[in-house]
């Protein structure tokens, strides 16, 4: 999935929602032979990759199982003696060893931590810009992820953190997601305000969300779509649609049906840029932010996608 986490904020900066998008996930199973080229060590109570990445083995990943037998901490049962993972690796005599993997998580700990100690830096980016009312911080990039926030009036601060690709409808997500906190939180005669968000329902409209939010991000992107655009009709919060392709609409609806003259100034806006695709690399995806709606154009193979979206005030 794009999204990878989402957190909510409270206004002392006490985390009160989170969502984890790899909770689902099975890891990456391989068999290997002697000796392991992958070095591992005990981080954190757990088998841990610390060199060697291969086969979408990253570092930080842990050892979950050895021949489909579940690891404990940093114990396995193996050959029905309780044994350390590294002995057992670190022995010729066990292999062919089947090793699963399992992708880093944060502890519900650690994002207590990451939690407050964000939103430490969000107030002193904000006093420190030398722009006066500064929001703080609204996009960090890095190496490994993005991650966007959002503030709302009250002070409580609503982020997520996705991959590298996640560039189109995040500020739309975000404010959608904050009003689902006013429908499924605020509204709630049981819910006290700045407590942690215990809600199914809240949870359920969260992991739709984002479902959607990741569908819309692959249709646009995919090679293999649909050439009647009709998923272009199922976007959330479209008033209209263009459709480019070498320079002509080929396909419009809504708000934006035959509007020649904005497909025209887009193209131009894309086209700006490619003396400079050597250095920052061909423009892909754009958001242009107006107040009441932003215009995201997404350009995909031959064709350019300009999609009108209603944001949430």
């Amino acid at each position: 999935m794009l999204i990878q986490h989402v957190f909510i904020i409270n206004r002392a900066g006490s985390l009160i929602y989170d969502w984890d998008g790899k909770g689902d996930c099975t890891g990456i199973e391989k068999t290997f032979s002697y000796p392991l080229d992958i070095v591992l060590d005990i981080v954190d109570q757990k088998a841990t990759v610390v060199f060697g990445e291969r086969d979408g083995i990253g570092l930080r990943y842990t050892v979950s199982a050895i021949n489909g037998i579940p690891v404990q901490a940093c114990k396995v049962i193996f050959g029905g003696v309780e044994k350390m993972v590294l002995d057992v690796i670190q022995d010729e005599a066990n292999y062919p060893l089947s090793i699963r993997f399992q992708p880093p998580t944060i502890t519900t700990n650690e994002k207590i931590i990451l939690s407050s100690t964000f939103h430490s830096l969000y107030t002193i980016a904000a006093q420190l810009s030398p722009v006066m009312k500064s929001s703080g911080i609204e996009v960090l990039y890095t190496n490994h992820f993005k991650l966007y926030c959002y503030q709302s009036t009250t002070g409580v601060k609503f982020v997520v953190v996705g991959s590298l690709s996640l560039n189109s409808g995040v500020d739309g997500l975000l404010r959608r997601i904050y009003e689902l906190y006013a429908d499924f939180a605020l509204k709630n005669p049981f819910y006290s305000i700045d407590m942690p968000i215990r809600c199914q329902r809240f949870d359920d409209a969260i992991r739709n969300l984002i479902e959607r939010q990741d569908k819309f991000t692959y249709v646009l992107t995919s090679s293999h779509m649909d050439t009647s655009f009709s998923f272009l009709s199922q976007i959330p919060n479209q008033e209209g649609y263009l459709v480019v392709s070498t320079g002509s609409v080929i396909k419009s609806d809504g708000e934006l049906e035959n509007n020649e003259s904005l497909a025209m100034n887009v193209q131009k806006m894309l086209y700006v840029g490619e003396p400079l695709a050597h250095i920052v690399g061909k423009i892909e995806k754009m958001t242009i932010t107006y107040p009441e709606y932003n215009l995201e154009v997404v350009r995909s193979g031959k064709y350019v996608f300009i999609v009108k979206r209603k944001t949430s005030n």
